[in-house]
This record gives structure tokens, sequence and C-alpha cells, in this order.
């Protein structure tokens, strides 16, 4: 018999390969920005616009790939994500129209995107740990910043060596063979009991979207994901430009975003584990958080490339914090036969931020002709996400069938 233990670390070395595949190459879009310009022709607003429509898709996505993971189990919705996203990428290779381009990647690879993300994955890692969930999760979200950091710079080299068509080609491979294959193999089970010869005749209550719909922590934890992402994403999207405003250097504004992301890995390994061991994850959530507002107090004012690269040190230690809490907050508040709702409800709320939190941070920028006001606000939607956080209730196990009782239905 396989034990259980060991099998659970495999379980969160294919979740890293996972998401460290997925969102490192849908993040390369930046560096293909230029090749994309030239090939068709069009506008820097048409080809923004391919992105944007990604994060729609993907956002409208995320719920109904947390249901297919509930139901069905992980497997199969991660496998087919592989396939679907490494399709995209090789459509992307091989289109002339710019209608092409919008497909490929703003529904093909969104919707692969959504099937292998970061809700599905870390659901299935949630069913496996107890003790140290927070830390499991933690491991696999470090994948994200760590697949931005590298494969971005790798991404250039390619194109500058060989060109964006053939590029595309190898990264839609790549993603066929470090998410399709790997979770195929190992995904195969849902729960830990699955792996032994014992059966549990366990069942978990239904658990409806009404139910979901009326429970405080669900409306906390949204306000929580809504405002990470709105004051993040407005950060993300301006800095560059405010920096280059300020007299930085162009590959030296533009190199601020990788250090953010490599930040990020300490972030997302730190404070979850530091919620393993506080009686409640909603502290390590705040200190967290408050990593972010203090980035932002240093991003409104800085004036030397030294003071930018301080502020993505400590925004990014804080950003990548809050993203790897969420999954294991989520898990403790949920029945974990419909966790990947819950991640996916949120998560696509928090999307919502992620669109139109650049717009008002642009349109304060428009309005008042200073940055100083538009990083007021993003520490201001920050401050009411700590405040959510002190009031996001405890979790409550009572009710909730332990993951490690669970009979699925497969």
């Amino acid at each position: 018999m396989k034990s259980k233990s060991s099998y659970a670390k495999y379980i969160v070395a294919v979740s890293f390969l996972t998401v460290f595949a997925n969102y490192g190459t849908r993040y390369t879009f930046g560096v293909f920005f230029k090749p994309l310009l030239d090939e068709f022709s069009i506008s820097r607003t048409a080809v923004s616009a391919i992105f944007s429509l990604n994060i729609l898709v993907y956002g409208l996505s995320v719920p109904f790939t947390g249901w297919l993971t509930d139901r069905f189990g992980g497997r199969w919705v991660v496998v087919t994500g592989g396939i679907l996203g490494g399709f995209g990428f090789i459509m992307m290779a091989i289109s002339h129209k710019i209608w092409e381009i919008y497909f490929a990647y703003g529904v093909m690879i969104a919707i692969g995107s959504a099937l292998m993300g970061y809700s599905v994955v870390t659901t299935i890692v949630s069913r496996w740990f107890d003790k140290k969930k927070g830390l499991a999760n933690g491991i696999t979200s470090i994948g994200i910043g760590a697949g931005t950091l590298i494969l971005s710079p790798l991404a250039g080299w390619m194109i500058k060596y060989m060109g964006y068509r053939d590029s595309f080609i190898i990264l839609g491979i790549f993603i066929f063979l470090i998410v399709s294959i790997p979770s195929f193999i190992v995904f195969r089970y849902t729960y830990p009991h699955q792996i032994s010869s014992e059966k549990s005749s366990q069942i978990i209550a239904d658990f409806s979207l009404r139910d979901l719909l009326v429970s405080k922590s669900f409306w906390f934890l949204s306000c929580i994901y809504f405002m990470y992402i709105f004051s993040d994403f407005s950060a993300f999207t301006h800095q560059v430009i405010y920096a280059r405003d300020m007299g930085i250097e162009a590959v030296a504004a533009a190199s601020i975003g990788g250090l953010i992301g490599g930040a990020s890995i300490l972030g997302r390994f730190f404070f979850p584990w530091l919620s393993d061991h506080l009686r409640q994850r909603k502290y390590s959530l705040i200190i967290a958080y408050l990593w972010i507002i203090a980035g932002f107090i240093i991003l409104n004012n800085v004036k030397t490339i030294s003071g930018f690269y301080l502020y993505a040190l400590v925004l990014g230690i804080g950003y990548g914090g809050v993203g790897g809490l969420f999954p294991s907050l989520v898990s403790e508040r949920f029945p974990q036969n419909r966790m990947g709702v819950a991640m996916g409800v949120i998560t696509t709320l928090g999307c919502v931020g992620g669109v139109i939190g650049p717009v008002i941070a642009g349109y304060t920028f428009e309005l008042t002709g200073k940055y100083f006001w538009v990083w007021n606000l993003v520490i201001f939607i920050s401050l009411i996400g700590v405040l959510s956080s002190f009031l996001l209730p405890k979790s409550i196990r009572k009710g909730i069938v332990s993951p490690f009782e669970i009979t699925s239905d497969l």
C-alpha cells in the first residue's frame, strides 16, 4: 500500500509544475507585445485588448472549472487544460489574422489556464493536507513566481534567436509535457483514502451555491481578494510608466516587475508556513497585507532606482504572502468537496478588481495629474482589505467532514 504522506508530496510537486508552466507561459505575453505589434500592424490598444480578453474569459471560466474539479476530480480537468493551453500557443504560432490571435490567446489559452489554474490545483492539494496545509499551498504557489521569473526572460531569448512563431510552438509543447503528462499520472487519486483499500461510508452534506452566497466568510474573503487584486494590479500596470516619469532608465524600470515576481517567492513560502503555527491563519494574512501597504508607501516616496527596488522587494513579499494564503483560508471555511467552486467564484470577483483597478488608477491620474493620488488610492483600498481580514470569521470545522473521511463519487 502506498504511503499517504509520501504520495501527498507528489501531489504538491506536480501542482508546483502545473502553475509554473501555466502562469509562467501565460505571463510571457508582454514579451511578445512588440512582435505582435509589428507583425499585424495594429495599435497598442488592440494588442492590449488581447490580454484583457484573456483576463475576462479566465475570470468567467474559473467557477466552472472549480465545479468540474469538485464533481469529477482534478485529473482530467488539469490534463484538458494542458492540452487546450498547449494547442492555444501553437495556434498563436500559425495564426496570420488578428482574430485568430484573439481566439487563441483570449479564449483557448484563457480557458486552458483556468482548467489548470491555481484554484484547481490548490483544491487538489488542500484535500491531502491538514496540519501543514498552509505550507503545502505555499510551496505550490511559489511555482507562479518562479515561472514568471524564469520563463519571461527565456521567452525573450527565444524570440531573439528563433523568432516569435517558433517560440510560441516551444511554449505550447512545454505546457503539454510539464502539465498534462505528470497530472495524468499523479492526479488519479482525488482523496488520500483512495490509495488504500479502505472505504468510507461517510457522505458530505449538500452545500449549494446559495449556501455559499449567504456565508459571511465568503463575502469577507471575496472583499479581501478583490481589494488585493485591485490594488496590486493597479500598481503593476502603472509602476513602469511612473518610474519612467521619475527619470528611471527603461531597462531598469522594466526590471521592477521581475523583482516583484522573485520577491513573491519568499512571501509565498513564509506567510503560509507562519499561518500553520498561529491560532488563526488570518493573522498571517494581516501581516502580509501590511507588507503590501508598506510597499505602496515606499512607492509614493521613491526618487531613485534603489527606492523602486526596495518597493519591489517589500511589495513582492506581501503580494506573494496574501496569494499563497488564500487556498488554506478558503479550505478551512467550506467543505472540501465544494472548495473548487468557492475558490472559483472568489477568484472571479478578484479578476473584476484586476480589470477595473488599473482603469480607475489611470482615470485618477488623468484627473489629478499626479501618481501621488493614485498610490494613496491603492493604500486606502489595501486598508479596506486589512480591515476585512480583521473581521474575517473564524474557520468553522463543525459540519465539515475531514477530507480524509470523504468517499468520492467518481
